[in-house]
């Protein structure tokens, strides 16, 4: 059996940390970017009259994944695109 350095193993559980907290970091990455895209995909679908392109950059800047989920349930049940601007601004406007 190979010995590990003791510089090996004080790094192996501060490594194994990184790598997993780069893994979770990954995953919410991805799963913000499907919600950003199902939002995207649900605008242009409903609101074809509507350049709602204009809207991913706002969306990007995101970063809280409940918000982007109401935004997407705003967005599947809004009678207009103004509908899911304000809810974009009251949340701006709330220090969110």
């Amino acid at each position: 059996m190979q010995h590990e350095s003791l510089l090996d193993l004080l790094l192996e559980e501060p490594l194994a940390e990184a790598r997993r907290a780069g893994i979770q970091e990954g995953r919410e990455l991805g799963v913000r970017e499907n919600a950003i895209h199902a939002l995207m995909a649900v605008l242009d679908a409903r609101f074809q009259d509507c350049d709602v392109q204009i809207l991913k950059p706002t969306f990007e800047a995101i970063t809280d994944l409940q918000f982007l989920n109401q935004l997407l349930r705003t967005a599947a049940q809004a009678s207009t695109i103004d509908e899911v601007t304000r809810t974009l601004v009251h949340h701006r406007n709330n220090g969110a």
